[in-house]
């Protein structure tokens, strides 16, 4: 399965900042073993306000932001009800890639800003590399192609490299 592996070059330009929070960031971050990719964090001075969590989300390719602190403010935030919206960042440009975000919940706006970032993903075995190693076939296959069929595998041994085992044309040059 390919899931997030890492980012770099990661760069938060804020338009605004509510006055009771902090931008967190580093300009690389390293997925966690389950593909958790946080690119920054917004932590609030004051305990009775909820914290966020800016990742990316491979599959779809986007900036998922995620509010902790309470279920319901967190399922609110999250389906944006009420006095609360940001989760789903908006893409405004593909080249650089560049995402639009606005979080808000009842005391206000908490960011306005852009987040741009390059994302690499990376397959993940699911099995250990030892099972891996035994289900791995010592075969040479020889792929050829034929003017008439296109690629076409060749087998054997003994390889017969005369004319397209298929329908028994010949090979382009």
């Amino acid at each position: 399965m390919i899931r997030p592996n890492k980012a770099t070059d990661i760069l938060v330009a804020p338009e605004h900042i509510h006055p009771a929070y902090e931008l967190r960031y580093e300009d690389v971050s390293l997925a966690t073993e389950t593909g958790h990719l946080v690119l920054f964090r917004l932590e609030p001075s004051e305990s009775s306000l909820p914290t966020f969590s800016a990742r990316w989300d491979l599959k779809p390719n986007t900036v998922d932001i995620d509010l902790i602190g309470g279920e319901r403010a967190s399922r609110e935030f999250k389906a944006g009800v009420g006095d609360y919206s940001g989760h789903h960042t908006t893409l405004v440009s593909e080249t650089p890639r560049i995402y639009q975000a606005e979080l808000k919940i009842p005391a206000g706006v908490v960011f306005r800003g852009k987040i741009t970032f390059i994302g690499e993903g990376a397959v993940h075995m699911l099995d250990s590399f030892e099972n891996l190693t035994k289900q791995i076939k010592d075969e040479l296959r020889i792929i050829v192609v034929c003017e008439s069929c296109g690629p076409v595998e060749v087998s054997g041994p003994p390889f017969v490299l005369s004319c397209c085992p298929k329908c028994k044309g010949t090979f382009a040059k």
